[in-house]
Order: C-alpha cells, then sequence, then structure tokens
C-alpha cells in the first residue's frame, strides 16, 4: 500500500513533465493498475518492492549487477541506489525472483534481464 501511494505521487509528477517523464508515468500508472495491493506493512515475498536490494543478470552478458531500488529523491547511481524511475526501476519493480524482463535503455536499446534476488534493506 505504501510504495502504490508513492508511485501513484510520482506518476502524477512525472506527468506534469516532459514526454520523457510521461513515458515513466505511464509506465507506472500501468504497473499500478494490475498491482494487488497487499495491506500496509505486508509484504509479497520474493518479489521486487521499493528499498529491496536487487540482484539481477544480464541475460546475453550473465554479468551480475546489485542495485536498491529507492525513490527518485534518494537515488545515487554510485552507491547502486537506483530511481523505481529509471530504465532498470521501471523494469524490475513489482517482477518475482526468477523472472526475466526487458529493460528499455535510453538510446533505443533493449536489455534482457534476469532477477536473481531481492531482500528487503532496513530502515
Amino acid at each position: 500500500r505504501e510504495d502504490a501511494t508513492l508511485l501513484s505521487r510520482t506518476a502524477e509528477h512525472l506527468l506534469r513533465l516532459s514526454e520523457v517523464q510521461a513515458t515513466a508515468a505511464e509506465a507506472l500508472v500501468e504497473l499500478i493498475a494490475q498491482a494487488r495491493i497487499l495491506p500496509e506493512g505486508e509484504r509479497a515475498p520474493a518479489y521486487v518492492e521499493l528499498n529491496d536490494r536487487i540482484t539481477y543478470e544480464v541475460v546475453d552478458s550473465g554479468a551480475k549487477q546489485s542495485i536498491t531500488l529507492v525513490a527518485p529523491e534518494d537515488a545515487d547511481p554510485r552507491s547502486n541506489r537506483i530511481s523505481f524511475v529509471s530504465p532498470v526501476g521501471l523494469a524490475v519493480i513489482g517482477m518475482p525472483v526468477g523472472e526475466e524482463t526487458t529493460v528499455s535503455l535510453p538510446d533505443g536499446r533493449e536489455m534482457n534481464i534476469r532477477i536473481l534476488e531481492t531482500d528487503p534493506v532496513p530502515a
């Protein structure tokens, strides 16, 4: 429920910005529309949520990367704290562990990744 509220507010904000941001907002609205909203404080095990540490693998190369998925204002790429409105963030949020998904990169390319692990980061 908390994540859905933050995603909704962010989508509303992004819709007021440029066309590029509107695309991210539309992805968030679609995600919320398809989501099963859990009671506050309850987690869906083995699904990517905000403030989770996620390890994923680039399917083509086998390269592994670990990130923490955060709100835009908490993002710090140097610390691997990635915003949920980034290409990787939009691709992984709400996805189950083991699932393969496609990341739409800013240069128009696509990258397939597989979510290997997700763990909540303590506040």
